[in-house]
C-alpha cells in the first residue's frame, strides 16, 4: 500500500467516524464488531485477555481521573505527550 493509499484510507475512516447520519450520536462507544465489519479495521480485541484487559482498564481509569480532576474540557493524548 502506497503512502497516498494510506492517506486516502485514513481520510475515508475519518469521514465515516465523523458522519452523524451513520452514528446518530456523539460520544457513544463504537464496539469492536463495528470497527472490524463496518470500517474494515484490523484491531486487537483485548476483551478476553486476562492480563491485558485489567492493565488497559487501569490506564483508562487513571487517565479519566486525571482529566476530571484537572477540569479539562478537551484532552488530547498521544505517544509523545501525556
Amino acid at each position: 500500500m502506497t503512502a497516498a493509499e494510506k492517506q486516502e484510507r485514513a481520510e475515508q475512516i475519518a469521514r465515516m467516524l465523523g458522519d452523524n447520519k451513520l452514528w446518530h450520536s456523539h460520544g457513544r462507544m463504537i464496539g469492536p464488531a463495528t470497527l472490524t465489519q463496518m470500517l474494515r479495521l484490523e484491531i486487537n480485541d483485548y476483551s478476553f485477555d486476562q492480563v491485558l484487559r485489567p492493565l488497559v482498564r487501569s490506564y483508562n481509569d487513571l487517565l479519566t481521573d486525571y482529566i476530571a480532576r484537572g477540569g479539562f474540557k478537551l484532552f488530547l493524548h498521544n505517544r509523545d505527550f501525556f
